[in-house]
């Protein structure tokens, strides 16, 4: 039952051995509970040695037995673990890692991880605005903003700035108009020079 509670909180194929390292178990003893949920019809076996939820049913109900507190605790965890494997090299998992720290929320964070978690937002945006998925970009752009408001200081305008000028510009792009306006106005707020305040003014 631990086991399809942490899956649950997984997106997509899930992997025995990388199951194994967020619950702190024996991959193959994961493995081998994996193989008894896909013969109980739980899971589904992929070609790639992974699993997957037979039903998103299922995942949903095993989700839900899941007190909250430790439901944003596993999404940390799953979260963090998919940044430490992923090293340097984040731009092929950055939205998994992004849903699950934003599942995970940031009440209780410190300083440093506010801004690793806006950081990881912003980066998400970037490579969803490159692909020219603004509905997406617009999402992770604005909950870097979110977050960013729990970094006051001086110091934080450029990022408060660039932040509001990627989210007007997806917002525009994607038809929010009314929206992307508001964003303009907050950007100049953060504008520091003419230069930004004709940037934004061309969104």
């Amino acid at each position: 039952r631990a086991v399809l509670k942490t899956a649950s909180c997984v997106s997509g194929n899930i992997f025995p051995d990388f199951l194994g390292l967020v619950r702190d178990a024996d991959p193959s003893m994961t493995a081998l509970f994996m193989s008894r949920l896909a013969k109980n019809d739980f899971l589904a076996r992929n070609t790639d040695g992974s699993f997957s939820f037979a039903h998103d049913r299922i995942q949903e109900a095993a989700y839900g037995t899941i007190p909250p507190t430790e439901r944003a605790a596993l999404h940390r965890r799953i979260g963090g673990m998919m940044l430490r494997l992923c090293g340097d090299n984040l731009d092929g998992r950055i939205f998994e890692i992004a849903d699950q720290f934003n599942r995970a929320g940031h009440g209780d964070l410190d300083s440093a991880a506010l801004k690793e978690l806006v950081e990881i937002n912003r980066t998400a945006g970037m490579k969803a605005k490159s692909s020219a998925a603004f509905d997406a970009a617009a999402h992770y752009f604005g909950n870097a903003i979110s977050i960013m408001k729990h970094c006051p200081g001086p110091a934080e305008r450029p990022q408060h700035y660039s932040l509001h000028r990627f989210h007007a510009e997806c917002l525009y792009l994607n038809g929010e108009f009314d929206r992307a306006e508001e964003e303009i106005c907050k950007a100049l707020h953060y504008a520091d020079s003419e230069f930004q305040k004709a940037e934004i003014n061309n969104v």
